[in-house]
């Protein structure tokens, strides 16, 4: 009986003491190679709500008329930003960018703000929420580095309907 009770111990040591010494063993020899942690702060830089940032569209070359039509201020949003999250009135309205082009092929628009936007810290991702048209059309995020390096980040196709979260 006495052995059996000592093997029992045996038993729990070898089956949940000494895994948890190997994770933290680990853990130690992970944060003395070099193993940091992060703090990671998610940041709204532009909510789209007004146009408090002078935003200014511009066209292609076969743009038509006086496309394209920046119009702020347009009730709607994705329906992942409803709910007990999100209260009512904040995120309500949203951009609305239209354009008509006499011929097709390459064509572009370019939504810019009037001054840069200055992000803070290091960025790890860059997201945003789009509706597509279904059209053939991608987007891409343009940004200036701190060297004054100019990056062109592809965040996604717009050929489907609806809103989505495209990000890079």
């Amino acid at each position: 009986m006495m052995k059996l009770r000592y093997f029992a111990i045996y038993i729990f040591v070898l089956l949940f003491l000494f895994p948890v010494f190997l994770d933290a063993q680990s853990f130690n020899e992970m944060r003395e190679s070099g193993f940091k942690m992060e703090h990671i702060v998610s940041v709204i830089i532009e909510d789209f709500e007004t146009n408090d940032k002078g935003w200014a569209v511009s066209g292609s070359r076969f743009k038509t008329g006086s496309f394209p039509l920046l119009k702020p201020g347009i009730e709607g949003r994705p329906v992942a930003l409803k709910g007990a999250a999100f209260p009512e009135e904040e995120n309500r309205y949203i951009f609305g960018v239209r354009s008509v082009f006499s011929r097709k092929g390459y064509n572009k628009v370019w939504l810019y703000p009037k001054d840069e936007i200055v992000i803070p810290g290091r960025v790890k991702k860059l997201d945003i929420w789009v509706w597509g048209g279904n059209y053939y059309y991608n987007l891409e995020a343009h940004v200036r580095d701190y060297r004054g390096i100019l990056h062109k980040l592809p965040l996604g196709s717009l050929h489907f309907i609806g809103w989505k979260n495209l990000s890079v």
